[in-house]
């Protein structure tokens, strides 16, 4: 869930940089990434890979 987040905040400082107000039709790719070694040792390992994507827009006023 927080990787999600933080790919929700880094696509819209990427839209706002672009000089778009809005994102929207987002789409997400989530990667769980296993580390084989960590699980050999019996250790959990958290780590995920999310893609974000999204058409950047501007509204009209």
């Amino acid at each position: 869930d927080r990787a999600r987040r933080e790919a929700i905040l880094r696509m819209k400082a990427e839209a706002d940089a672009l000089g778009a107000d809005i994102v929207f039709n987002m789409k997400f790719e989530t990667v769980s990434l296993d580390n084989v070694y960590a699980h050999q040792q019996g250790g959990a390992v958290g780590t995920v890979e999310v893609l974000a994507y999204g058409t950047a827009g501007k509204m009209q006023r």
